[in-house]
């Protein structure tokens, strides 16, 4: 039992070292939070074994991250009157909250991705680490 708290102990500090936090689920609705996980870790459960799809949901988050910038880009290039006017419809206020929506579910998207994948990984590691201990074992017997 105890080989198997040091696995836990390892997967926790593994956890801690590796795991992103810059966009916490409490900055989105409750239904995106729980859609974005559902849908990561569906992706993962169905591609453990094809790492082009993770590599393809890491691209689509990226793509959503570069649609909010592209918004914040044609709000920045807007010209002086055009801004004005936008700023008295408040246009630019709707679409500023539109920008950082889509940025902060962008970014949480990405963030549980690679900690899903971290994840993963950690577990891969602790199981590589259980069998070479098992090896190692019984080589020495």
């Amino acid at each position: 039992m105890e080989g198997h708290a040091e696995d836990q102990e390892l997967m926790a500090a593994l956890e801690r070292q590796f795991s992103l936090s810059a966009v916490g689920a409490d900055q989105l609705e409750a239904a995106q939070a729980g859609e974005i996980d559902a849908v990561i870790n569906e992706m993962l459960v169905k591609s453990r074994d094809n790492y082009s799809q993770i590599e393809g949901l890491a691209f689509e988050c990226a793509s959503a991250l570069a649609s909010a910038e592209a918004k914040a880009n044609g709000l920045s290039d807007q010209g002086v009157f055009r801004r004005l006017w936008n700023e008295l419809t408040g246009k630019n206020e709707k679409l500023r909250g539109a920008i950082d929506a889509d940025r902060t579910v962008a970014m949480y998207a990405m963030q549980q991705a690679v900690n899903s994948v971290l994840r993963e990984c950690t577990q891969n590691r602790l199981l590589a680490l259980a069998v070479k201990s098992k090896l190692e074992e019984e080589l020495s017997v």
